[in-house]
């Protein structure tokens, strides 16, 4: 078995990503833009098995005081694998900001909450299609 952490774009097959995508319930994503959010990030990091993408994350910021964390996924066949911890203990590391926030599942907040991550009590979001978010439990 051959695990392969990257911490470029390079070698990443976008259709493999977008299906990991699809199968965690984080929405249809085209391939061709998801390359593009990924090579515009500060940061990124993907996982591979045995030279197939398993797990991927990036983090965008002006690189002074405010990051976000993005698109943090893993296969689900992976999950509860610690994959998931390397890819955002990886991108943390390479953030050097004020403040680190992202948006998640309510099920998935005590995972982000051991690297110190706290819900918020104020914040706002501008979603171009916010009838998505709902149904995804991001808004109300």
């Amino acid at each position: 078995m051959s695990l392969v952490i990257k911490t470029d774009c390079s070698d990443i097959d976008w259709c493999q990503a977008a299906e990991i995508y699809h199968r965690v319930r984080m929405g249809e994503r085209s391939p061709d833009l998801l390359e593009q959010a990924f090579q515009h990030s500060l940061t990124t990091c993907a996982i591979f098995q045995d030279n197939q993408l398993i797990a991927l994350g990036r983090a965008i910021s002006d690189g002074i005081y405010q990051a976000v964390l993005c698109d943090i996924a893993v296969r689900p066949d992976y999950q509860r694998q610690g994959y998931g911890k390397r890819i955002v203990s990886h991108l943390m590391e390479q953030l050097d900001v004020d403040n680190i926030i992202l948006f998640t599942s309510p099920g998935q907040m005590p995972f982000y909450q051991q690297f110190g991550f706290h819900p918020l009590k104020a914040g706002m979001g501008w979603f171009r299609h916010p009838e998505e978010r709902r149904q995804g439990k991001v808004i109300d």
